[in-house]
């Protein structure tokens, strides 16, 4: 056993401290590289593939999802309310089970929003 004195003692945990901050300095900026790839990444246009994509998938999965548009006016001639619109819209059996109507609805509200206008215009003429 390596007999030190107390200065050697605490010279050695200053070395062995400083050696550590280096470390984790150095991971530090590893792991901002990172975040900074990937939040450049997040804040990148996407490419007309991608929006194609994107259209036309949410377009085929709310048109899986829905049948056809019900009336906008109930037996009684009053206006259906919009939440109830969306849920006479959607077929929930295509649904899957985890998935709620009416959170099918909030996700795809500006489609049900545009079908429900188109309703109402369509009425009115």
């Amino acid at each position: 056993m390596d007999v030190t004195t107390c200065e050697q003692y605490v010279l050695a945990e200053l070395e062995a401290a400083q050696a550590a901050n280096e470390r984790l300095a150095q991971e530090n900026e590893r792991l901002q590289a990172q975040v900074e790839l990937m939040e450049a990444n997040l804040n990148a246009e996407p490419t007309r593939l991608e929006r194609w994509v994107t259209e036309k998938g949410r377009k085929a999965l709310f048109d899986y999802c829905t049948s056809y548009a019900p009336d906008v006016t109930d037996s009684d001639g009053e206006r259906v309310p919009f939440d109830v619109f969306c849920e006479d819209y959607i077929r929930d059996y295509n649904l899957p089970k985890w998935l709620s109507k009416a959170e099918f609805a909030r996700y795809f509200e500006p489609e049900f929003r545009k079908a429900y206008e188109d309703a109402i215009a369509e009425e009115q003429e």
